[in-house]
């Protein structure tokens, strides 16, 4: 059990870093924090940001860091 324990509190603590970084880094510079998180890793993917064509309808969904 000490195990588990020792590693749940070694990377929550990095996880609540990173989110305090991201925090103070959208605030300072939000422009490019959002370059960041919208960065696109796959075009045309079967989830993500969808993009509409005229029509209304779906035309493509584009996979960004943000829906990791």
């Amino acid at each position: 059990m000490y195990h588990v324990w020792n590693f749940v509190t070694n990377y929550s603590l990095l996880l609540i870093a990173g989110a305090l970084i991201a925090l103070v880094w959208a605030n300072i510079d939000a422009e490019s924090y959002h370059h960041f998180v919208e960065f696109e890793l796959i075009h045309d993917f079967i989830v993500g940001h969808a993009h509409y064509d005229a029509a209304g309808q779906v035309e493509y969904r584009s996979l960004t860091l943000h829906y990791l």
